[in-house]
């Protein structure tokens, strides 16, 4: 009995530590589909794309802060095995710093669905008709393999990634 107790803490520690939630909520879209070089080839890690339908950005894992873009729209999450790079919209010299607002800073810790940012929404379609937020995926170690879930859209509970 112990032995199996064991092994579901040790199943479930491995679960929660290796997902990652959607820190957007709205519509999915392959990198292939999205407008930029390094995302749709996947230069930098395994990219998606998402469509937001809210304004609000929450830490997809459980990590440091260990970037934020000069324009406000964009950052990097990491833990010990891989980092995130959150952006959200890619034409980050058109959009206004007073765009984002962002609830934490570089060095800081956030736990999986903490709010990191909130962005206006109408103001940034106004301005990039394709406005689109995307999550890439950089890995620490080369062993690492890892899979995205296979939805038309994504909340914040949903887990996007499993690692």
């Amino acid at each position: 009995m112990l032995k199996k107790l064991v092994a579901l803490i040790d199943f479930l520690t491995f679960n929660e530590q290796n997902r990652v939630l959607s820190p957007f909520s709205g519509t999915l879209i392959p990198s292939k589909l999205i407008n930029n070089v390094n995302i749709a080839y996947n230069v930098i890690g395994i990219s998606i794309g998402v469509i937001p339908n809210s304004n609000e950005v929450r830490a997809p894992i459980s990590g440091q802060i260990k970037k934020i873009s000069r324009y406000h729209n964009g950052l990097t999450i990491s833990n010990e095995t891989f980092s995130l790079i959150l952006n959200f919209g890619l034409l980050r010299d058109k959009y206004p710093l007073s765009a984002f607002t962002i609830n934490f800073k570089e060095g800081d810790n956030v736990k999986a669905g903490d709010l990191l940012l909130t962005f206006d929404r109408e103001e940034l379609f106004k301005i990039d008709r394709n406005f689109i937020c995307t999550l890439t995926v950089k890995q620490k170690k080369s062993a690492i393999t890892f899979g995205f879930g296979s939805f038309k859209s994504v909340d914040f509970n949903s887990v996007l990634i499993s690692i």
